[in-house]
């Protein structure tokens, strides 16, 4: 992300992203069109950092595509509902327990220009892939209604 790239940005500002010269511009120009859709503050949690995520992680490859939030007033399965309208290729939740405010991970990880360098053979790769998942007391589940229910997404 360079500081041109800020220049159509309405809504985010270059302090809520640590290491934002090393976001992926698509990530928060995609990003900011949800905050204009919702019309509600989104806090951001992570962004680029180099520490704190699963091995593989998104997060800690540039140019990062990943972003973590929370949409301030807004259910866990409305803040997924809301993400869905959008070109986002990975969607994960996070409900309350596993963060502080239940939220998001989203990502575009299949519009990644360098992931040939990163995995020769994307098809062995899940991450490579687009995905859906709620992660509860640091495990990974699909993200269907029945995970929904049971890790308590759905009202």
């Amino acid at each position: 992300m360079t500081e041109q790239d800020w220049a159509g940005v309405k809504y985010f500002k270059k302090e809520e992203f640590p290491n934002w010269e090393k976001m992926d511009p698509r990530a928060i120009w995609i990003l900011d069109e949800v905050r204009d859709y919702v019309g509600r503050p989104i806090i951001i949690h992570a962004g680029y950092e180099e520490s704190g995520h699963e091995p593989m992680s998104l997060h800690g490859i540039v140019p990062c595509t990943a972003i973590d939030g929370h949409i301030e007033g807004i259910s866990l399965f409305e803040q997924y509902l809301i993400m869905e309208r959008f070109p986002w290729i990975g969607i994960g939740l996070y409900p309350k327990g596993e963060w502080e405010n239940p939220g998001f991970h989203v990502d575009l990880r299949r519009f990644f220009d360098s992931c040939a360098e990163i995995v020769k053979d994307a098809k062995k790769t899940p991450q490579m892939r687009g995905a859906r998942w709620i992660r509860w007391k640091r495990v990974y589940y699909g993200l269907n209604e029945k995970n929904m229910w049971e890790l308590g997404v759905l009202p």
